[in-house]
């Protein structure tokens, strides 16, 4: 029973405990909205890579345990015990490749790589932005949030990959007219 209730846990923990990416936003011409948007990506980014790293840490110790526990069953293992030393290394062994595997098979340690990429990229992005933005004229200034919107987009879609979840799908960059559609 006891067990049962930790895997209900850590189940909860490793679906529920991440922030999602914010929802779209319209700037229009609000060149302060694109930044906060960027601002509130790179939160859910950071988070991103916080979580991936307490599951790594906490795999990590799980095998390790499983490890060590394996080890002393099998040591221990004789005739006399057997019947519990057997069953206890073998669902140990069996604890250590199966976490092991989840680790692997959700390409944890190549996802937060990914993560900081795109940290980095949405960092040089809004900070260009910011710098460009401020002695941008009309019609340069409508270009540089064009401009803007679709480097977004596809840093975006790079998450969206990372993730590899559908719930990405409606969280798009802030939207800006093309220059050439901009009201006069």
């Amino acid at each position: 029973m006891a067990a049962r209730r930790w895997t209900v846990i850590f189940c909860l923990g490793l679906t529920g405990c991440v922030q999602s990416f914010p929802p779209p936003v319209e700037c229009g011409d609000k060149n302060d909205c694109y930044i906060q948007h960027t601002l509130d990506t790179l939160k859910a980014i950071a988070l991103q890579i916080d979580y991936w790293d307490n599951v790594t840490l906490a795999a990590a110790l799980m095998a390790g345990f499983a490890g060590v526990v394996a080890t002393i069953m099998i040591a221990l293992q004789g005739d006399e015990n057997r019947y519990w030393t057997r069953p206890t290394g073998i669902i140990a062994t069996a604890l250590v490749t199966g976490i092991t595997a989840l680790v692997t098979s959700f390409h944890i340690p190549e996802s937060k790589d990914k993560y900081i990429a795109a940290y980095g990229q949405l960092v040089e992005l809004n900070n260009k932005f910011e710098h460009n933005i401020r002695s941008a004229k009309d019609d340069e200034a409508d270009t540089l949030r064009f401009q803007y919107s679709s480097d977004f987009t596809k840093i975006k879609a790079d998450l969206l990959k990372v993730k590899g979840s559908l719930s990405l799908v409606s969280t798009n960059p802030p939207v800006a007219q093309q220059p050439s559609q901009a009201p006069k």
